[in-house]
Order: structure tokens, then C-alpha cells, then sequence
């Protein structure tokens, strides 16, 4: 079956990351789908993004998704009990925001700093 094509307008830039309350999910088969999680997660409100975390070596997905759901309620109620897909049990807390990264630039043309250095006799 052929899919669906992307409008005109939107080729070629880059998708808008969804937005509501998100949970990272641990613990999830290798073989879970995007459709797995969201049929699963939907039973508590409604998903909106299933994100999985794919090893930058192999290229293989991870046990690891991000849940974006359309209601804080609908994360709430997620949270409570425990969880099992396709036989594995799942570890669910609230996504934390990445930490902001710090960018040093140093001197690329190796020449000394003579700022502050102290004058030769």
C-alpha cells in the first residue's frame, strides 16, 4: 500500500514536535510499534506523539518511547498501576526537558592569549 504523500507546503521542512504532557516509558519490547503504544496508551485518553529513542550505533530502536498525550488527566491516569505490553512490564514516569547544553569556544588559531599575560623583561 502506498503512503500517504506529504502536502507541497510542508516538504522538506522539518517536522513541529508535538506538544502536551509527555512521559517516558521504559521497558517496552524492541518489536513495539508506534501503533502498539499508541493503542495501549490511548485506553487512559488521548496520545498525540509516540517518539522512539534509537541507538546512534546500531540503529536499532531502544525499549525506550516518549508518550505525548492530549490531557494532564489523561498522563495522570497513565501514571497510576502498573503497566505490561506485549509481556513486558513497563517503567513510566514523567519526561523531564533536556538540560540546556553549554558551548565552550576555544582558541582555534593557537595563538597565545596576551590579554592578561604578564610583559617579558
Amino acid at each position: 500500500e502506498k503512503a500517504a504523500e506529504e502536502p507541497k507546503a510542508n516538504q522538506g521542512q522539518p517536522k513541529m514536535k508535538a506538544t502536551g504532557p509527555k512521559l517516558f516509558v521504559k521497558g517496552l519490547s524492541t518489536s513495539a510499534t508506534v501503533d502498539t503504544v499508541k493503542d495501549y496508551f490511548g485506553s487512559w485518553g488521548g496520545v498525540v506523539d509516540v517518539e522512539f529513542v534509537i541507538n546512534k550505533h546500531s540503529g536499532q530502536q531502544k525499549d525506550i518511547c516518549f508518550v505525548t498525550f492530549d490531557s494532564i488527566e489523561a498522563a495522570d491516569l497513565t501514571m497510576g498501576g502498573t503497566h505490561n505490553l506485549e509481556g513486558k512490564l513497563l517503567k513510566i514516569r514523567q519526561a523531564i526537558a533536556p538540560k540546556p547544553v553549554t558551548i565552550v569556544v576555544s582558541n582555534t588559531e593557537n595563538k597565545p592569549n596576551t590579554e592578561n599575560a604578564a610583559e617579558e623583561p
